[in-house]
């Protein structure tokens, strides 16, 4: 295998490895908190209001939060 090969196959893997943590980490009960409380302090700020929510879910698939 020639160096340039080697060197792409590494980065190709490193890239690979980054998208499956990324996937992981986004089906997370930990990064679907964060996206509340996130939500719930940007409203807060912009109503000047407090902020409650009954249900939240997340579709991680389409970067999509539904709240009730």
């Amino acid at each position: 295998m020639t160096r340039w090969r080697k060197i792409g196959l590494s980065v190709l893997a490193v890239l690979v490895v980054l998208c499956l943590i990324t996937v992981v980490i986004l089906q997370s009960d930990w990064f679907r908190e964060q996206v509340r409380r996130q939500i719930i302090a940007v409203t807060e700020d912009a109503t000047g209001g407090k902020v409650e929510i009954g249900a939240f879910e997340f579709d991680w698939t389409h970067l999509r939060a539904t709240l009730r």
